[in-house]
């Protein structure tokens, strides 16, 4: 088995190709899920919360998710700048739409691997501004 250095991997354990698109085909599909919700948020929301009824709870659009689609805008066309033909295929990706896996095995190991350089997972995204007493420096 052909095997690569993991530019990404916290311990620098060495990975299969197909270890690393299966890490990179999670992030990309953490990042592009929270993505699409966050982008679907109304920036100012009115109802009534009733604390009886759990699917009554709002949510509206806030700064953070605004930094977030932000920075996974700015990191998906850094992935895809010398290819801009993969990103229809991108949009195609987040809408759910079927693509070509050839085509989209592509599009989420060139976007996974930055998505996971810039630490976009939702878990860990949304955590670091929490914590800045744990920020490496």
């Amino acid at each position: 088995m052909r095997v690569l250095k993991s530019l990404a991997g916290e311990s620098g354990s060495i990975r299969s190709k197909s270890e690393l698109f299966e890490k990179y085909e999670r992030c990309f599909q953490a990042v592009t899920k929270s993505y699409t919700h966050i982008k679907s948020l109304a920036p100012i929301v009115a109802c009534q919360i009733s604390n009886d009824d759990p699917t009554s709870r709002s949510e509206k659009l806030t700064i953070d998710g605004i930094h977030f689609t932000v920075d996974v805008e700015r990191s998906t066309e850094r992935a895809l700048s010398d290819r801009p033909e993969l990103q229809a295929v991108w949009f195609r990706l987040v809408a759910g739409e079927i693509v070509a896996p050839k085509l989209a095995k592509e599009v989420i190991t060139l976007c996974g691997r930055v998505y996971a350089a810039n630490k976009l997972e939702p878990w860990r995204y949304f955590r670091r501004n929490k914590y800045p007493e744990r920020r490496a420096t």
